[in-house]
């Protein structure tokens, strides 16, 4: 009798909508590549997220026909790394996140630590400066 009384609990607060997330890297016209980009990268394989990026994708900036590049102009974003993300419930709408701990918090549902924001944002205004 208990059992069947029993409501189901509901999951507030998860946000494992995605059903595709891509990661977009930047390469420079020198050739190198983006210290944020590569920042960020390790700290997805920190985080143990590999798994939940189902596409990587370069912004060459040697080739502006790159599908980074094209990525980067379609959702009018001028910083790297960014991330597209796609609802299972809305395919046809892409979510663009430039801010790597908020996509960990909104996509993935897991909080960064003060340390790593900090880091991000230091990274993104060094960048900015030079």
């Amino acid at each position: 009798l208990r059992a069947a009384l029993r409501v189901p609990t509901p999951t507030v607060g998860l946000r494992s909508f995605a059903s595709n997330v891509t990661f977009v890297k930047k390469v420079y016209a020198d050739g190198s590549t983006c210290q944020k980009c590569d920042f960020v990268w390790k700290q997805i394989v920190k985080d143990d997220l590999v798994a939940k990026i189902d596409r990587i994708v370069v912004a060459d900036e040697r080739d502006m026909s790159s599908e980074g590049i094209v990525l980067a102009t379609k959702h009018k974003v001028t910083r790297a790394p960014f991330f597209v993300v796609i609802d299972d419930a809305k395919p046809e709408e892409e979510k663009i996140y430039d801010v790597y701990f908020k996509l960990k918090k909104e996509v993935f549902d897991q909080e960064s630590g003060e340390k790593e924001k900090n880091e991000e944002i230091i990274r993104g205004m060094m960048k900015q400066l030079f």
